[in-house]
């Protein structure tokens, strides 16, 4: 299943009104960026570690981390507690395809409050950090750290979900 279809499982449910449905966008170009020194890190200390094979497993570092988005936007959708929250993926720089979704993102976020998620790729390894940060309408800079948290994709997703959604009235106040 490709990340366009698995983004459309994500936002099957939920409440029709935009204000009142959580948004949590996935960092694209920190989530690839991460992978790749993740990568190269793991790559200059030991070759033949099952991380170093990880990383040779894919064509590029930012595949680690594409699979990684793919995981865990697949574990949101499969998580009963997601259900009304939409997941959208901000494209890296350098997806030049993805243009069109990145100026949609971009309008999305000027007019709504919503949550960057930052995952942090650990070659080898099924678990990984994520954080989770709010951001008010029209705003680029993060408002505060919502969560840091480590786990598998279905663990993170869980926790992700309890916090985003506990969080919505903070983070739609004036």
């Amino acid at each position: 299943m490709n990340w366009k279809s698995l983004l459309v499982l994500a936002l099957a449910a939920g409440p029709a009104n935009a204000e009142e449905t959580p948004i949590v966008f996935l960092a694209g170009a920190y989530d690839l960026g991460y992978a790749q020194t993740a990568c190269e890190r793991v790559l200059s200390k030991d070759s033949g570690s099952a991380a170093a094979s990880e990383c040779r497993s894919f064509p590029d570092p930012h595949s680690l981390g594409r699979a990684l988005e793919t995981k865990v936007i697949s574990a949101l959708a499969a998580e009963p507690r997601c259900q009304g929250v939409r997941v959208l993926r901000d494209p890296h720089p350098s997806e030049h395809d993805d243009a069109v979704v990145l100026q949609d993102n971009v309008a999305l976020k000027d007019k709504t409050p919503y949550w960057s998620l930052q995952l942090d790729a650990e070659p080898g390894s099924k678990l990984f950090g994520w954080t989770l940060f709010a951001h008010k309408a029209g705003v680029d800079s993060p408002v505060e750290t919502i969560v840091n948290g480590a786990g598998t994709a279905e663990q993170s997703a869980t926790q992700i979900c309890i916090d985003v959604k506990a969080s919505t009235a903070e983070v739609h106040r004036p």
